[in-house]
């Protein structure tokens, strides 16, 4: 038997990747390459590279998007939503459940509550109830923006969640809204449900993304650091924007890194927003893991696609989720690594998964797009991949990845070419 390994070679060290098991091992240069065949297949089997595991497609994620009204209209926001958006047309509870009945097949399946604003909805009490009876509180995450999360609306949804999930772009910029959303993180951790802030950064809101840092480390929350992306109201967003996104990545992971560092927060909740753990992927959890239902009963592979020709199905319309739709080749050519024709040249492929497969790459400015998130991401995959080192604690990690970040001069050349072996 023929097996084919992607092999990844920088100056000093070695990585042989089976994409179909998703196994890999790193060994160092020279001595591998003093390897005999017969000493390279005996490596690649005692390391188990040729193990097949049995995959089956299951759904583990399911986005539940209540409501596409919003107490609020960000610019950022994928799906647009507004104050404008009509709640009255959403399914009940009664819906809901069914609908999430027709996805659930584990009860180890995340789900995200989320929307629009899912707080908005009238009946959102009853919901997380309903869906915390199926498939237990700690397996339920709650995003919302806090807004509408008084002391009466987290007493009543507090016993039917494990975690609620904060965007806090706009309370980092405002004195007042900080005083009063202060308030409810610290209810938040009086209760005892696990705080997560998530905060969206564009060359807007980085300058605050400290303040945002301070918030997080105040309450013992974690941390979900993202940028923008051209999707929804983001596709708005100047070619100068999308063309330099790399040098706003590269200003706020050092922000990060400097704020880890000089306050000690090594072992924080918020310090995981960057612990470059490398998990090759032959396809991303688009591509049969993930379920994204939205008010109207349309069903979609992930939560970031609401293009029409990417639907799974309407769920008020039919029961069943016709998997064929997987073997469609413009479905592989957006979830399935190999097959993203973008990618498919990137010494880096399978251990970066490629381009979002939510974007849409006719947008007129995706090669700009992808050129500057192509650079960054490649800087962290080196270091990764060659640099990070398992025997570091925490603080040399963080101390390291910072230095790496800073040296401009630093030379991260890799080659990917094809290993064949014969088992």
């Amino acid at each position: 038997m023929e097996i084919c390994l992607q092999k990844y070679t920088s100056d000093k060290s070695v990585i042989l990747l089976n994409s179909q098991t998703e196994r890999w091992i790193k060994v160092n240069r020279e001595k591998y390459e003093k390897l005999d065949e017969a000493s390279i297949k005996k490596l690649v089997e005692t390391y188990g590279l040729t193990r097949k595991t049995e995959k089956k497609r299951e759904i583990n994620s399911v986005y539940l998007f209540l409501t596409h009204h919003c107490n609020m209209a960000c610019d950022f926001c994928f799906l647009q939503c507004s104050p404008n958006i009509e709640i009255e047309k959403d399914f009940d509870t009664e819906k809901i459940m069914k609908y999430y009945n027709l996805l659930c097949s584990s009860p180890e399946t995340k789900l995200v509550v989320t929307g629009g604003e899912p707080l908005s909805r009238p009946d959102i009490k009853d919901i997380l109830r309903s869906l915390s009876e199926k498939v237990g509180k700690e397996r339920i995450i709650l995003q919302t923006n806090g807004l509408l999360l008084n002391e009466e609306k987290l007493s009543q949804i507090k016993d039917y969640i494990g975690c609620i999930e904060m965007s806090i772009e706009n309370v980092v910029r405002d004195e007042k809204l900080r005083n009063t959303m202060e308030k409810r993180y610290a209810a938040i951790n009086a209760m005892g449900c696990v705080l997560s802030f998530s905060y969206v950064i564009d060359s807007d809101s980085e300058e605050y993304l400290k303040a945002a840092l301070e918030l997080a480390d105040k309450y013992d929350a974690y941390f979900q650091m993202r940028f923008v992306e051209p999707l929804g109201n983001g596709a708005g967003y100047s070619l100068d924007m999308w063309e330099n996104l790399d040098v706003l990545m590269k200003k706020s992971y050092l922000t990060f890194l400097d704020y880890v560092i000089d306050n000690k927060g090594f072992e924080r909740r918020y310090s995981t927003v960057i612990d470059n753990a490398l998990i090759p992927r032959e396809k991303c959890g688009g591509y049969g893991e993930v379920a994204a239902l939205h008010p109207n009963g349309d069903l979609f592979p992930c939560g970031n696609i609401v293009d029409e020709k990417m639907r799974l199905a309407n769920l008020e319309e039919e029961e069943n989720i016709d998997t064929s739709y997987y073997d469609r080749s413009d479905v592989k050519s957006r979830f399935v690594t190999g097959e993203k024709k973008e990618c498919s040249n990137c010494d880096y492929l399978f251990f970066c998964n490629g381009i979002c497969g939510a974007i849409d790459r006719k947008y007129e400015h995706f090669s700009a797009y992808k050129k500057s998130t192509c650079r960054m991401k490649k800087d962290l995959l080196y270091f990764g991949m060659f640099v990070k080192k398992d025997s570091w604690n925490r603080e040399e990690y963080f101390r390291n990845y910072r230095e790496f970040l800073k040296n401009d001069d630093m030379k991260k050349m890799v080659k990917r070419d094809v290993e064949k072996i014969c088992i």
